[in-house]
């Protein structure tokens, strides 16, 4: 990513970790956001133990 001509020069940087959750399609799209909810929430609750 580039900002101010330098590869990232400020915080760009931090953008790139939203790239993640883009998918070739819907249903990996999907698929990834159930995994995610299932780590931060239906986890914790099953077993009382925090995911992180």
């Amino acid at each position: 990513m580039l900002e101010k001509s330098q590869i990232t020069s400020g915080t760009t940087w931090h953008t790139a970790g939203i790239l993640w959750s883009f998918r070739h399609s819907e249903s990996e799209t999907i698929m990834q956001l159930q995994t995610r909810d299932l780590i931060s929430k239906i986890l914790p609750e099953e077993t009382d133990e925090d995911a992180g």
